[in-house]
């Protein structure tokens, strides 16, 4: 945000933010690899009093640094999946919210609770590290071959993973390797899902999209 922006937020004369919330049930259905979103189990045991991180969205204008904010809320009341609540966090970016602030949302709009969910959260199994070929985590190529080494630390899984038809030396070469997690491979290409427990030694290939993986050299 510029000087010019950030000086008439100073004097109050740009309008409120019309928000709306995130719907973080259907986030999670889209990206199951890399978006947590609280089981039903959890959403069914939130109660009045119970704080909740409730997603907040909203259209980006020129005085805004976001396009949305998750923020606490403290429910009052519960009625099925709709609840009424008091805002708890001090907005960033939101212009005409502050903390005290009654709000009417859904369950599907919240991100996460201060307790632990009962059924886990399904995506930490796949934020472990891992090396990428560039031309994979764009979208360009899908997965064409599995390496997976020793780990290098306990937030490392492993796995090399090189698009289809590359080699790994002119990756190396070129700088067009990077490291991410798992979960952000797999939402570009899950093909390979069905290996991602694969021991250290294993090394997977195949020749075409269409193609089942191979394996190259399997762990003793």
């Amino acid at each position: 945000m510029n000087f010019f922006w950030k000086a008439c937020r100073k004097i109050g004369v740009l309008p409120n933010t019309p928000i709306r919330f995130g719907d973080a049930q259907a986030e999670a259905a889209a990206n199951p690899y890399t978006f947590y979103a609280p089981s039903s189990r959890s959403l069914s045991q939130i109660k009045a009093g119970d704080r909740v991180k409730v997603w907040f969205e909203y259209d980006k204008k020129p005085w805004h640094d976001y396009s949305g904010e998750r923020m606490w809320v403290s429910t009052l009341s519960r009625n099925d999946e709709n609840f009424v609540g008091v805002l708890e966090s001090s907005p960033l970016d939101i212009i005409g919210l502050s903390p005290g602030s009654h709000l009417e949302f859904e369950s599907k709009n919240i991100v996460s609770r201060e307790v632990v969910d009962p059924e886990g959260d399904p995506t930490s199994r796949y934020s472990f590290g891992c090396i990428v070929s560039a031309s994979v985590l764009d979208g360009k190529k899908p997965v064409g071959e599995l390496v997976r080494e020793e780990s290098v630390d306990a937030t490392d899984s492993g796995w090399l993973i090189i698009g289809l038809g590359e080699s790994i030396h002119e990756l190396h070469q070129h700088k067009k390797l990077e490291q991410v997690s798992c979960g952000a491979v797999l939402k570009m290409d899950d093909s390979w899902l069905v290996h991602f427990n694969a021991p250290v030694g294993s090394h997977f290939l195949r020749n075409a999209p269409d193609e089942n993986f191979r394996c190259i050299e399997a762990h003793e």
